[in-house]
């Protein structure tokens, strides 16, 4: 044969080393699907750990390699006869989706591609699909439908959540948006970009988060008007825009409604006239805390942002996506327990991309 021996060898360490390498792959693309539902709130929430260093969805890793030494007890034929079936069915559903989602004439449904010929495609898949499906016999399809039963009671004990979350969302953005959005469409508009996040470009493809600056204040700045003065002059720092115009504003919109989202956090938030296309993200670290009301006497996490009336959408999505950031499990003490901000900084990027 070609090269004899040795050839024989090269050739087979190759192949040990391609399935290998294939099979790390697999178990590295198949760990964010529990990844990703952890974070929808269709698992458990520490799913979604990740390595503060590495940014490594560890604990997702670890639960798909059991998966993968426990599906190795089962016989190989009826575990790929299982697994093409529930595959058949993942595509089945994901068409009869399409032609739901395109059929509702949902508001918020915008795709970046449209099937040609609709719905003649997806009728042609979903009829080939069942019959693939019924020649494969009774027992692949049944095990697929305990599979999917299964999956309706996961989404039975966590997946309700999910829609609550949202709303929930929506109820707390709407309380510190600026008055001057207030009108009727604006809980239809932050419910869409809750529920869309993952069809919108991250905020990582643009310079908000590398120009984005996180400080510890000092324990005796612990008024709101040394908060402003030191906020203004950060800003002014990132963007095109006096301090003195910026610490106003600051001050005039927590007189007019309180900022604090939560006991724990707030959101400081202006809009400057113009269109200067100008927006930054100032955070700050109080461990003594910053008294912005009665109900939220000590905040730890100020999160002030500031735009120009022409990145109106922008600042919305921004918003919604620290609102996501600040009401995730242990978002209270990971915040507290980071050595420096910069481990800060790392953290906050992670989480504000997604």
């Amino acid at each position: 044969g070609f090269s004899g021996r040795a050839g024989w060898i090269v050739l087979s360490a190759a192949a040990a080393i391609a399935f290998i390498t294939t099979a790390l792959a697999g178990i590295m693309s198949a760990s964010r699907y529990p990844l990703a539902l952890a974070r929808d709130g269709l698992l458990p929430g520490f799913i979604s750990r990740v390595g503060r260093k590495s940014g490594t969805p560890y604990v997702s890793i670890l639960l798909t390699g059991v998966l993968v030494i426990l599906s190795l007890q089962l016989n190989l034929d009826f575990l790929v006869k299982t697994a093409s079936a529930v595959f058949m069915l993942t595509y089945i559903l994901a068409n009869i989706a399409v032609i739901i989602l395109r059929e509702s004439r949902l508001e918020n449904y915008k795709p970046l591609f449209k099937s040609p010929l609709y719905p003649v495609p997806q009728i042609i898949a979903i009829l080939v699909f069942l019959f693939l499906l019924a020649d494969m016999g009774w027992q692949s399809f049944a095990i697929a439908l305990g599979f999917m039963a299964l999956s309706l009671l996961v989404y039975a004990l966590y997946g309700r959540k999910r829609a609550t979350h949202d709303f929930a969302l929506v109820h707390l953005l709407k309380r510190i948006v600026d008055s001057r959005w207030q009108d009727e469409g604006l809980d239809k508009e932050l419910l869409g970009i809750v529920e869309n996040r993952d069809r919108m470009p991250p905020l990582g493809d643009s310079d908000i988060l590398k120009k984005m600056t996180v400080f510890d204040l000092d324990s005796d700045l612990s008024n709101l008007d040394d908060l402003w003065r030191r906020s203004a002059e950060d800003l002014s720092k990132i963007l095109k825009l006096e301090s003195g115009t910026v610490e106003s504003a600051l001050a005039d919109r927590e007189n007019d409604i309180s900022t604090a989202l939560t006991h724990f956090t707030a959101i400081p938030h202006i809009v400057l006239d113009g269109e200067l296309h100008q927006f930054g993200i100032v955070c700050y670290r109080s461990k003594a805390g910053i008294s912005f009301s009665e109900r939220a006497a000590k905040v730890h996490a100020v999160f002030v942002c500031c735009g120009t009336g022409d990145v109106r959408d922008l600042h919305l999505e921004v918003l919604a996506a620290i609102a996501r950031f600040v009401t995730q499990e242990e978002y209270e003490y990971k915040w507290m327990g980071a050595d420096s901000t910069g481990e800060l900084k790392k953290w906050l990027k992670i989480g504000l991309r997604e």
